[in-house]
């Protein structure tokens, strides 16, 4: 349904394209790859903060964040999710498949290339 309703779109997207932003923004993620990262940690932690920061330094097109001090509940995104040596953990993944959990913002940045 959700392709239909853009295919349907198309014209006017690219006719007006400042008047459709939000419909530009569906069609980037149906094309997708859409990477989904998860990121536990004390959000009050310098650690935890560090990898927020790396997650934010340069456009992430097609990115879908959860981020949790004990990685329960909802989304989905964070259930079973743990941390790792008992320090802030991201995952990173990719079409229901995880990259190895990391603990560094070098790591985290590399995952996201």
């Amino acid at each position: 349904m959700a392709e239909e309703m853009l295919a349907q779109m198309g014209d006017n997207m690219t006719r007006y394209p400042t008047g459709f932003g939000q419909w530009l923004i569906a069609a980037g993620f149906a094309l997708g790859p859409v990477k989904e990262v998860a990121i536990l940690g004390k959000f009050e932690s310098p650690q935890t903060q560090d990898l927020v920061d790396t997650l934010w330094k340069q456009y992430q097109p097609r990115l879908v964040t959860a981020i949790s001090n004990e990685g329960k509940g909802t989304p989905k995104l964070l259930e079973d999710r743990f941390l790792i040596d008992n320090q802030p953990t991201a995952y990173i993944c990719q079409g229901f498949v995880c990259h190895q959990p990391i603990n560094t913002p070098k790591e985290l940045a590399k995952q996201l290339r």
